[in-house]
């Protein structure tokens, strides 16, 4: 019996937007994972070095916040100009990193 071009061998088959048992699978499999990361999670984060810990959540960022070049700037139609201040650090250079005596 040969198909006809443009005809399914199974015209009920599988509904749209369903998936494979492999895909279910692994889905599962990684709920089940990233679950008992949660758990040991607070204590992970607690156990990171100042710098590492600031390293995480810079890179976390680009999943929470829009980036700059995505967040749009609108002005009133009557404002003649906008007037843009960036703090990018002190001049000469970063901030020294505060000594342990700080704490």
């Amino acid at each position: 019996m040969a198909f006809e071009k443009g005809k399914s061998g199974n015209p009920h088959g599988r509904g749209k937007g369903s998936q494979n048992k492999a895909t279910v699978a692994v889905k599962e499999r990684m709920e089940l994972v990233l679950s008992e990361l949660d758990l040991t999670l607070s204590a992970d984060l607690a156990a990171l070095k100042p710098g590492e810990r600031v390293e995480l959540w810079a890179r976390l960022q680009e999943f929470i916040r829009p980036k700059l070049s995505r967040t749009a700037l609108a002005a009133d139609g009557g404002a003649d100009h906008i007037t843009v201040t960036l703090d990018l650090g002190r001049p000469g250079g970063p901030r020294p990193a505060p000594s342990a005596d700080a704490e």
